[in-house]
């Protein structure tokens, strides 16, 4: 079953509601139609009767319903109508998201800049451009397509720092202290979308969900080699 914030789909559904079909079910309450066919508040409209006998005065109820949500629906179109696009909210998480990855994606590019080539930075961060585009728009998949880009990239930070890599590297002169602050501004933007990620609780079904992190998985690990071969390295 997907995972539901029916405190959300409640306040979503205040404004009016378009059901795809109408149940007829027992009036037992172990029998919850909307858990049973995994639908979200809004989805089904529900008669609940002993026996699950359709009467007059339940046809007569649905027949209400229909028409009241069509009268409904004319008055939602015509408001539609004189909306501008500015009045749609994208969620914030999404949002936060496609800004966390936008700034790791900017500080690699100044690297790049700073020692003379944006070529490997420009391979290396392309899986981040899914999840900006996305994030920005307001889609859901924003948080399963950047959570493993941001974990690799958090992860690879904390190696660097833990490791003393970057010490050695500004010892040898290959690091300037700009290089430096630079690894720490992809670290916390890393951690900050990592955190917004995990407590976004989306309605992406699991398959769906697992499919899009573990392509987007091997995606960064692809481009991170990729971006570390010769032929690259030495442009």
């Amino acid at each position: 079953m997907a995972p539901r914030d029916y405190l959300a789909e409640k306040r979503a559904g205040a404004a009016g509601h378009c059901p795809v079909a109408m149940i007829v079910g027992c009036a037992d309450s172990r029998v919850p139609t909307e858990i049973i066919f995994d639908a979200g508040i809004g989805d089904t409209s529900n008669g609940r009767v002993a026996g699950n006998v359709v009467d007059y005065d339940l046809v007569g109820s649905e027949d209400f319903r229909k028409r009241l949500d069509e009268v409904h629906g004319a008055q939602r179109r015509n408001r539609m109508d004189h909306t501008t696009s500015a009045e749609f909210v994208v969620p914030k998480e999404s949002k936060l998201i496609a800004c966390c990855c936008l700034a790791i994606l900017s500080s690699l590019y100044v690297v790049g800049a700073m020692n003379h080539g944006v070529l490997r930075q420009m391979v290396q961060t392309l899986p981040l451009w899914v999840p900006i585009v996305l994030g920005f728009r307001g889609s859901e998949f924003a948080k399963w397509s950047a959570l493993p880009c941001l974990t690799i990239w958090l992860a690879t930070m904390v190696l660097i720092w833990l490791l003393g890599a970057a010490w050695v590297y500004v010892a040898l002169g290959q690091f300037s202290l700009a290089d430096l602050a630079l690894t720490l501004i992809v670290g916390a933007a890393s951690t900050a979308g990592f955190v917004v990620a995990l407590r976004w609780r989306t309605g992406v079904r699991p398959f769906s969900a697992g499919a899009v992190v573990l392509s987007f998985g091997a995606l960064q690990f692809l481009t991170l080699w990729m971006s570390l071969s010769l032929s690259i390295t030495r442009r």
